[in-house]
C-alpha cells in the first residue's frame, strides 16, 4: 500500500449483495518476500458501518505502524510501501478474539480500541479470507459472511 491508496471492505450475501452488518472487525494482513509470502503485519482496523462497509485507509494504518515501532522498532520497522502488493482481508472468528482479549497487554500506553467495544464477528459463520492486490487509489473487496441463525 502507497500513500493515498485505501481499502474499501463491503460484507455481502451468497447473492453478492450488501450484508448491512455493522460492528464486524476486520483484519488487513501485509507480506513481504514476493513468492515466499512471508507475513508481516495483521491489523485489526475498523468495524463496519450499519451498512457492512469499513474503508481503510494507507496513512491511518501507516500512522498505527509508526505509534506501535515507536516501542517495539524490530516488530514495526517496515513501512507499509515495502510490503507486498498483495494484501489479504480477513474477519478473524470470535474465538481468536477473545484470546486476545485474555493476552496482557504489554504496550499498557495503547489499548485497541475494539476490546472496549467488543465486535460482532462471533455472530458470523466461517469466513473464508481475501487475498486481493493494492493498486491505483482504492482497491475494492467484498467479504461473502453468512450471520449465524438463533
Amino acid at each position: 500500500m502507497h500513500p493515498g491508496q485505501s481499502i474499501q471492505i463491503q460484507l455481502v450475501d451468497d447473492a453478492g449483495a450488501p450484508a448491512p452488518l455493522g460492528n464486524v472487525l476486520p483484519e488487513v494482513r501485509f507480506f513481504c518476500g514476493g513468492q515466499t509470502k512471508r507475513h508481516r503485519y495483521a491489523f485489526k482496523t475498523w468495524s463496519t458501518d450499519p451498512g457492512g462497509r469499513c474503508e481503510i485507509r494507507y496513512e491511518e494504518l501507516e500512522d498505527m505502524r509508526r505509534l506501535l515501532a515507536s516501542a517495539d522498532l524490530m516488530d514495526f520497522n517496515t513501512p507499509l510501501e515495502e510490503c507486498d502488493a498483495l494484501v489479504e482481508v480477513r474477519i478473524p472468528p470470535e474465538e481468536e478474539l477473545l484470546e486476545l482479549k485474555r493476552r496482557p497487554w504489554r504496550r499498557s500506553w495503547w489499548r485497541p480500541a475494539w476490546l472496549s467495544e467488543w465486535p460482532a464477528n462471533g455472530q458470523l459463520g466461517p469466513v473464508e479470507p481475501r487475498r486481493v492486490t493494492a493498486g491505483g487509489r482504492v482497491t475494492r473487496v467484498e467479504i461473502p459472511v453468512r450471520p449465524l441463525r438463533p
